[in-house]
């Protein structure tokens, strides 16, 4: 799950998190920063955006407000899994960005 930001908007209040780069499945390098006690992964800076952070909600500390409005790689959810039906859904990566701003504008109404 990743919850796009700018990367302006963007601090983090506690720890000192490890860097490392990953190539995406687009071929692009992407930026991922971990925590360095446990490794879970706290946010991507991919390369294409650099004024962009990917932030992965689970290590939010309150999620209660998040909805979200679209679901990438649908096609290796885990069974059992509940998508929000009126969210964008698409079975891989997406060719473009738009479709998702689109769905972000759509639900920011």
């Amino acid at each position: 799950m990743s919850m796009p930001a700018l990367k302006k908007d963007f601090d983090i209040l506690q720890g000192a998190p490890k860097e490392y780069a990953e190539q995406a499945e687009s071929g692009r390098t992407v930026r991922v920063f971990f925590c360095e006690t446990c490794g879970t992964r706290v946010w991507h800076a991919p390369s294409h955006s650099p004024d962009q952070v990917n932030i992965k909600p689970g290590t939010l500390d309150d999620t209660s407000w998040i909805a979200p409005v679209a679901h990438l790689w649908t096609s290796r959810m885990q069974p059992g899994t509940r998508l929000n039906e009126d969210a964008f859904c698409i079975e891989g990566q997406p060719a473009s960005r738009e479709p998702l701003y689109e769905a972000w504008a759509k639900a920011t109404r």
